[in-house]
């Protein structure tokens, strides 16, 4: 994938790719439950489509290749800097502060009564 990003934007080009693969049962796929793997790939403001494009194909391929699974399974979007930076501010200012400490309490709480339950903790991942 690092290739893959400094093949498009050159040897020195810093790779920021956020992924993230959705939990059996949580996506369908041709109307029948499938996996997914989403990937957002930060590419310079202003590129122009068609190599957008490529981009986009070429991390489909790459990562259809690392992680063994068809190619109809990836997902990319390819959001330029701008955006990249509003997403993850955005993310970050989900939850405020004051809150943190009860969410992470939690999430802990519940991961254990699951393990105690089905022999594996489970994390809420929705916020």
């Amino acid at each position: 994938m690092v290739a893959a990003y400094r093949d498009a934007f050159g040897a020195d080009a810093r790779p920021a790719v956020l992924w993230s693969a959705l939990p059996q049962g949580q996506s369908f796929v041709a109307g029948s439950q499938g996996d997914v793997y989403l990937f957002l790939v930060e590419v310079p403001d202003g590129l122009e489509q068609s190599k957008r494009e490529q981009v986009m194909m070429t991390f489909v391929e790459r990562a259809a290749e690392a992680f063994g699974i068809e190619v109809t399974k990836p997902m990319v979007s390819a959001l330029d800097t701008a955006k990249v930076a509003e997403y993850l501010a955005g993310n970050r200012n989900r939850l405020r502060w004051w809150r943190r400490p009860g969410f992470l309490l939690g999430t802990l709480w519940h991961a254990m009564r699951t393990k105690r339950r089905l022999g594996y903790g489970k994390i809420r991942a929705n916020l």
